[in-house]
């Protein structure tokens, strides 16, 4: 069994309605002065482009969701007023549940305690598969992964490491409730 801190969590989640105001918005936000940014443009403009489908997405699964409000933590930063607030309908628990039954359903392998080691990349740079360290009962080993549609790294939080703590969180020093990723 598998818990993840997502499953404690309120459900909530946000949906754009503007994708070039959502960017604007993530622009703003990660930037630390008019010529340098934390997050790369392409980046930004990618979660923009898929901010704008989650409540759409969820729903086509045959997900239950319910809108809240207009949101934005810094409302006087351009494209702030794109962003709405939704809530998985039963919270972060039920959320889960509904997300684990989705990968089952479809038959989807999810690897545990398995650590993605390198990349494989076509000659155009798409992703085409992944080496990873699977770690049984302390032992080590190399596994090749070839994907067929896709590669999804899910690399959790980083409350548990101090270093990166350190490097990307400028409140530092930050302390979590809950458990480590």
């Amino acid at each position: 069994s598998h818990c993840t801190s997502s499953s404690l969590s309120s459900g909530r989640f946000l949906n754009s309605v503007d994708m070039n105001a959502t960017a604007d918005y993530f622009q703003s936000l990660y930037r630390v002065d008019e010529k340098l940014a934390w997050t790369d443009l392409e980046i930004i403009h990618t979660l923009a482009k898929y901010c704008g489908q989650n409540n759409a997405w969820l729903t086509s699964l045959g997900g239950k969701s319910k809108f809240l409000c207009k949101t934005a933590d810094y409302p006087d930063l351009p494209g702030a007023d794109s962003l709405e607030l939704w809530e998985y309908q039963g919270k972060g628990f039920n959320m889960m549940k509904f997300m684990y039954q989705q990968v089952k359903s479809r038959h989807i392998e999810v690897l545990y305690q398995t650590c993605a080691d390198r990349l494989f990349t076509s000659q155009n740079g798409r992703v085409i598969g992944v080496r990873a360290v699977e770690t049984t009962d302390g032992n080590q080993r190399f596994i090749n992964i070839k994907a067929s549609k896709g590669v999804i790294l899910c690399s959790g939080g980083f409350e548990a490491n101090e270093e990166m703590k350190l490097q990307y969180l400028k409140v530092y020093p930050v302390y979590f409730t809950g458990g480590a990723a």
